[in-house]
């Protein structure tokens, strides 16, 4: 799936690097982001290796699109904050919830 004009991980990625954050992504089906009108700049960028031992890297996650093949056990157990978008964490262990907010 290398259609991202319906995500809107492009306009959050906009916003929180407005805002000073540094972001990198992740997405198992956009390896490389292709040009878009309204985020040009954009293209190009990598999505970053799975590697849960990095996670711990990151001081959150947020996740603005489900797939089936991520491990967000992982992903929650190793970054200290995530925010859920999609509510696909709701059924993951009750000591990971206290990692997780929803929004």
């Amino acid at each position: 799936i290398d259609d991202v004009r319906e995500s809107p991980s492009r306009e959050i990625l906009d916003i929180l690097e407005r805002h000073g954050a540094q972001v990198d992504l992740y997405d198992p089906y956009v390896s490389v982001m292709p040009r878009t009108h309204d985020y040009p700049q954009f293209e190009g960028r990598k999505s970053i290796a799975w590697d849960t031992e990095k996670l711990g890297e990151y001081d959150a996650a947020l996740i603005a699109t489900d797939h089936k093949f991520v491990d967000y056990a992982a992903l929650v157990e190793h970054v200290p904050l995530t925010l859920d978008t999609r509510n696909i964490t709701a059924d993951l262990a009750e000591d990971l919830q206290k990692k997780i907010a929803r929004g």
